[in-house]
């Protein structure tokens, strides 16, 4: 049965490549996800899933048969969702607030079989510390990582965020972008 990834995110893509996952990538880039936010009314550990979930009903419409595996990924501080910041102030921002706290990764998946419409769903959340930084360390961040504004809460903890994250409570590849002990034990059910 053909697999396809309703994601553009490179980081995802290479996850699943890493573990000998096969599939096709499948162009999602028209799935209204802000409007979806902001009609979303549930609790706010449930958002990725509920994000997840709408992607994969989406992305199962643009192919008569196969598995969609769609994801969604948020940064939870304070009670507040970091999205993807929309220039490198907000990422000074965000980097400073995580700065010597611990903050979540909320991941929500969704399979869909597009022929037979059966679903699963699943989440994983993940607790990530960063160490006290200087505003020297903040700035060199912000300055130095090169796709910033395409990251949640502004960091990638593979990239150069790693020098300043001491601890993680979970499934690492979730942090990355997608948990793929998750996805295997899911894909296993189809």
């Amino acid at each position: 049965m053909k697999l396809y990834l309703a994601s553009k995110s490179p980081r995802r893509a290479h996850l699943l490549e890493s573990v000998g996952i096969n599939f096709d990538i499948l162009d999602n880039t028209d799935f209204p996800e802000e409007v979806a936010m902001q009609h979303y009314d549930g609790d706010l550990p449930d958002l990725p899933l509920h994000l997840a979930r709408l992607k994969a009903e989406h992305a199962a419409k643009k192919v008569k048969e196969g598995i969609v595996i769609a994801a969604d990924t948020v940064i939870v501080f304070d009670g507040k969702v970091m999205g993807k910041p929309k220039d490198k102030e907000e990422a000074r921002g965000f980097v400073r607030q995580l700065s010597g706290n611990w903050h979540d990764v909320f991941s929500g998946i969704c399979i869909k079989d597009a022929h037979t419409q059966r679903t699963i769903s699943g989440g994983e959340v993940t607790k990530v510390h960063f160490i006290e930084m200087t505003e020297e360390e903040i700035s060199y961040y912000v300055d130095t990582e090169s796709n910033l504004l395409d990251l949640a809460g502004g960091y990638a903890i593979q990239g150069i965020a790693a020098l300043f994250i001491d601890r993680i409570e979970g499934c690492y590849p979730n942090v990355v972008g997608l948990p793929v002990n998750l996805v295997h034990r899911m894909l296993k059910m189809f």
